[in-house]
């Protein structure tokens, strides 16, 4: 009697299969309590030129980047962040900024 060789393709068919019945057998369902809550973030972001002197243009900048998140149905305070920041124009396309971010 001759004995007939499963090829490793067929054997990796057949570890898959035999995980994926173990996997589908060991699946629950569960079940989670849905709460419905929804909350309010608002930002402000703006920037423009540091005016020294009247006639030249500045290179110095100034940004502010500021939000305030809502909570509780937009009814209780969260959290708030508020990111200033100073810059150097180093040319049209750069500029160093110094802050908090």
């Amino acid at each position: 009697m001759t004995k007939i060789q499963t090829p490793i393709v067929g054997r990796f068919q057949q570890l898959i299969l035999i995980a994926v019945l173990f996997v589908g057998f060991g699946l629950r369902t569960c079940y989670a309590q849905a709460i419905h809550d929804s909350g309010t973030w608002l930002s402000i972001n703006t920037q423009g030129d540091i005016q020294i002197d009247c006639c030249n243009e500045s290179r110095f900048k100034w940004w502010f980047d500021g939000h305030l998140r809502l909570f509780d149905d937009a009814d209780g305070f969260g959290q708030s962040i508020v990111r200033p920041a100073v810059g150097y124009a180093l040319s049209e396309n750069v500029t160093i900024w110094a802050g908090y971010g």
